[in-house]
């Protein structure tokens, strides 16, 4: 089947069984892959989203960096528990090598032309409803949603195809090439559309 949503979640609680059509298909041995067919609609109601204009005194600043630095302010130097401490250093080395990285990395993506949108930044399986009935989807959880880069939220989006916990993490159901060439055309579909004063879009 092309084009549908794989998520780690059980179908059945409550959320996703009841507010987002999910299904499991024969040929694939975890039968808690839900297969959601409305990336479309996502699609569309992120463009959506990201062409609102907040109050002015809103401050228009990426949100990420200061998210980043806050968690890595909360990672101490050393785990007291042994275990914990082996793990961390195995998969990420050192908390200083950790900030190396993140200043290299927003050095480099501070160049980008990336523009900033409001953004929803926590865009998972679990946040998004479909109205059956309507055809629709909604976003919920805008605990996290504020100014950030445009490409920021939809490539987050993807990213939280593959699992949520560092231990079940699963890039094979990562989306392919041509399911993100797919979103992204109908992305922008929606967001270089521009209402008119006649409520019609135009592009």
């Amino acid at each position: 089947m092309e084009y549908q949503y794989q998520s780690r979640a059980e179908c059945g609680d409550g959320i996703t069984n009841k507010l987002v059509a999910c299904e499991y298909m024969d040929n694939i041995e975890d039968d808690n892959i839900v297969l959601v067919r409305i990336y479309a609609l996502v699609a569309i109601r992120m463009a959506q989203m990201h062409k609102v204009k907040l109050p002015q005194e809103v401050k228009t600043e990426p949100i990420v960096w200061d998210k980043i630095e806050q968690i890595l302010r909360l990672i101490p130097e050393t785990f007291s528990n042994s275990t914990k401490q082996t793990r961390f250093a195995k998969k990420f080395g050192s908390k200083t090598r950790l900030w190396i990285e993140y200043e290299r990395l927003k050095s480099h993506l501070m160049r980008t032309e990336s523009p900033l949108v409001f953004a929803h930044n926590d865009l998972l399986l679990r946040n998004v409803i479909y109205n059956d009935c309507q055809g629709i989807v909604s976003f919920i959880d805008y605990e996290y949603a504020a100014y950030n880069y445009q490409a920021y939220d939809i490539a987050n989006h993807f990213n939280e195809f593959v699992g949520l916990s560092i231990d079940n993490i699963d890039y094979a159901i990562y989306p392919s090439e041509e399911f993100q060439k797919s979103w992204i055309r109908t992305y922008l579909m929606e967001y270089l559309t521009v209402t008119n004063r006649n409520g019609h879009g135009d592009i």
